[in-house]
């Protein structure tokens, strides 16, 4: 357990084990100095950068999934402001970063038939 602890965002539940802490992305805000010295080596490193634009579960009852053991409010879903997301990508971009991933949730409902609409509106803001 020791081995964890000083690392951000990790918390612990039962017997010592690390369990991620649930952030508010509601309230996200692009930082360059961070995107600079933590987004943008791993981004160089990944040959692409790997963004969110929400969290958590609608459904949250799949028996496949372990989300809600993780995060047991998962079924809060949080969305990051888009403009934020949008100072980040443009920023990206400007150095030198053209492939983004698109690690969320919304992925996920896309599978069960659900529009994908923040994407759509994320995409409907990237200049050309």
């Amino acid at each position: 357990p020791s081995t964890y602890q000083g690392i951000a965002n990790v918390t612990f539940a039962g017997a010592g084990k690390p369990k991620r802490a649930r952030l508010d992305i509601t309230k996200y805000e692009f930082d360059p100095v961070v995107a600079e010295q933590e987004y943008l080596p791993l981004a160089k490193d990944l040959k692409a950068h790997q963004i969110e634009f929400s969290r958590g579960c609608v459904w949250g009852a799949c028996s496949f999934c372990s989300i809600q053991q993780v995060f047991p409010n998962a079924q809060q879903v949080q969305e990051l402001p888009l403009e934020e997301l949008l100072k980040e990508i443009t920023w990206m971009a400007d150095h030198g970063v053209l492939v983004f991933r698109i690690l969320d949730w919304e992925m996920a409902a896309m599978a069960k038939g659900k529009p994908p609409i923040k994407l759509r509106e994320l995409a409907e803001k990237i200049p050309p």
